[in-house]
């Protein structure tokens, strides 16, 4: 079955991979119940300094995934 044959492919995620996956789903969370119109409203908002603190902290993750 093709179900089967691709679990046996599937692997966990490694423990930076899983921490990226943290950082952007709390990215998601201070975001998700927002409405604002325009990105200048987003860039006034409270929460954005933290969204872009935990970008970066995703940014350094990945850069260090890769090397």
């Amino acid at each position: 079955m093709w179900c089967e044959e691709n679990l046996t492919k599937w692997q966990p995620l490694s423990p930076i991979d899983e921490k990226i996956a943290e950082l952007e789903q709390s990215q998601y969370k201070l975001c998700r119940g927002c409405a604002v119109d325009s990105i200048e409203d987003c860039y006034k908002c409270s929460q954005f300094e933290r969204y872009e603190q935990l970008g970066e902290e995703i940014r350094k993750l990945e850069n260090s995934k890769n090397k």
